[in-house]
């Protein structure tokens, strides 16, 4: 201020330098030789109460410990009188009741034996025609001979099915009997004569469904172009309902099938309605997945097990001047399941290229 008045400038004083960085530490003071031993001393006490309380604590835990240790003892001790003094009560009644469970075992023994000779002897009374499951090979050539049977109508096979079904049945019984006297190689014996007539089934049901899409045109709806094919065995508690898709016509929907199929429809899919594949409802009685669940959870209890099947559409047979032309394949006496959803052409095509890339890349 002054010195824009006019006053003398005071000469420039020496800006002082840099402060030193860091703490400044204070010299420590030196502790006298009674200083030092005082804390000596107070650090010693500090430890030896340190020592002392773990001791203490020790103590305690172990004292603890010897006290549940003779409780323990003393329960032990009054449960053995308990049961002991129960055992001698009940002494006189196990005594008296050791005559009755020999005689109620032996029975069940007898009853056991008289059912098996009451099963056997009703067995033969109805001559039955289908081999005795425990032979082995009795039970093989009847399966080929199961094997071999061609193409049925559906009220033929489901009677050949019931007997397939009615000799698994059997293996069942006899499967339990095995498992009851220890013969584990009975009893696995049987269960793969079980699972190979139920097979035998199934391959009749497969047989009749393919006859009857290889005669599509007699069960042909001439306004819908729709195939349909319904038939039952046993007051509808079995059923097999066929549906074969020729035309290929998406705006129908859903599909009814005619007869005593339990009043079944069904809304497909316009991937379904529009390829050639026809479609198979089969309602069973028995239950044949169950036994082969993993757990409880994939098992199904109650009726019987409604299946739907896509299968491979086999040709139509065409009429030329009053001849009919029926081609050969090989659906005519098996079918072929379709996947679901159907694969596309182009699918194949694209596996077949990946499997060359794959090929070469080995290569």
């Amino acid at each position: 201020r002054a010195h824009r008045f006019g006053a003398a400038r005071e000469p420039n004083r020496r800006r002082p330098g840099p402060r030193p960085r860091g703490r400044i530490m204070a010299k420590k003071k030196k502790l006298s030789a009674e200083e030092k031993a005082a804390k000596a001393a107070e650090k010693a006490a500090k430890e030896e109460a340190k020592r002392r309380k773990a001791e203490e604590k020790a103590r305690r835990e172990e004292e603890a410990r010897l006290a549940r240790e003779a409780e323990d003892r003393e329960f032990e001790r009054e449960e053995a009188e308990r049961v002991a003094a129960e055992d001698a009560t009940l002494a006189p009644t196990r005594e008296e009741s050791a005559g009755f469970h020999a005689r109620r075992d032996a029975v069940l023994a007898r009853r056991s034996l008289n059912a098996r000779d009451e099963y056997e002897w009703d067995r033969t009374l109805r001559c039955v025609s289908t081999p005795d499951p425990r032979d082995g090979v009795a039970f093989d050539a009847w399966v080929v001979d199961v094997d071999a049977t061609p193409p049925l109508p559906f009220a033929d096979a489901f009677e050949l099915m019931e007997t397939c079904e009615s000799v698994a049945g059997e293996c069942e019984v006899y499967r339990a009997r095995a498992a009851e006297d220890g013969d584990d190689d009975s009893r696995e014996a049987l269960t793969r004569r079980k699972r190979a007539a139920r097979r035998a089934a199934e391959s009749v049901a497969d047989k009749a469904t393919a006859s009857c899409l290889d005669r599509a045109n007699e069960h042909q709806d001439e306004a819908t172009g729709y195939v349909g094919c319904v038939a039952d065995h046993d007051g509808c508690r079995e059923w097999c309902a066929l549906w074969a898709n020729h035309v290929k016509n998406p705006r129908r929907k859903t599909i009814d099938f005619p007869g005593s199929a339990g009043k079944f429809a069904a809304e497909l899919p316009k991937q379904v309605l529009t390829a050639a594949v026809a479609m198979r409802a089969r309602r069973t009685a028995v239950d044949a997945h169950s036994e082969l669940c993993t757990n409880e959870l994939m098992a199904v209890s109650g009726a019987g097990i409604l299946a739907v099947d896509l299968l491979s559409l086999p040709p139509l047979a065409t009429t030329r001047k009053g001849w009919t032309v029926k081609p050969r394949s090989s659906l005519t006496d098996a079918v072929e399941r379709v996947r679901y959803p159907i694969p596309r052409p182009d699918d194949d095509d694209d596996d077949d290229a990946g499997d060359a890339a794959r090929d070469d890349d080995d290569d």
